[in-house]
């Protein structure tokens, strides 16, 4: 006869609950001021103390880019002037510096037989010299006062009409712009070199770049 029995009482499995899902990480929020404008585009960011940023284009010449640009002068102050502001703006590379010397004068010779004020060829010669060395002074002049380093200069003088010697040359030396004046010496000049920074940007392929000196007291 069995004196006793025990049973152990069974305990009951609890089911297995999943893990609780993780939630997904909050997007990470560049703060403003470490934010980058689209390259290229013009219109400002503003930091996050309020302050603009941009507009981000760089300008010619930066970032290892190279810019070599074709500055016609003749010497005058506006023309050295439009040189100056030529090079702040473009941050050139390399420069081709071009004065056109008109010796069209030089060749009334006289030969023909007319009657009148002709030069004889000896004056002729003579007369072309003095105007291809002034063209050398003004080259001279005028990369002086640009402020560059000379080694970054090619000096051109050439002879022949001014617009056509200046698009010629352009796409000859490869350039990247031409950089033209719109006024020159003297009243009448003014007019001539007007014509010319004309006659150049409707007929060079090249971008033209036409800086417009004005007077200090605003008068023409």
């Amino acid at each position: 006869m069995s004196t006793g029995c025990s049973s152990a009482a069974a305990i009951p499995t609890l089911p297995t609950l999943p893990a609780p899902s993780t939630p997904p990480a909050p997007p990470t929020l560049l703060p403003l001021w470490t934010r980058r404008p689209i390259p290229g585009r013009f219109g400002a960011e503003r930091a996050g103390d309020g302050s603009r940023v941009g507009p981000t284009r760089d300008r010619p010449g930066t970032r290892g880019g190279s810019v070599h640009a074709l500055i016609a002068t003749d010497g005058s102050d506006v023309s050295i002037e439009a040189a100056r502001r030529a090079v702040s703006l473009l941050n050139p590379t390399k420069v081709t510096l071009l004065t056109v010397a008109d010796t069209s004068v030089a060749e009334d010779s006289g030969a023909g037989g007319f009657e009148g004020n002709l030069l004889s060829p000896a004056e002729a010669e003579q007369a072309r010299a003095a105007i291809l060395d002034e063209g050398d002074d003004e080259l001279a002049d005028t990369i002086e006062a640009m402020g560059v380093d000379p080694a970054i200069v090619e000096r051109k003088l050439v002879e022949g009409a001014s617009g056509q010697m200046i698009v010629h040359v352009a796409e000859e030396s490869g350039v990247d712009v031409i950089v033209v004046g719109s006024h020159g010496k003297g009243w009448f000049k003014r007019v001539v070199i007007g014509s010319i920074s004309e006659y150049v940007v409707h007929h060079s392929h090249i971008p033209v770049l036409v800086i417009r000196n004005e007077p200090a007291d605003g008068k023409d």
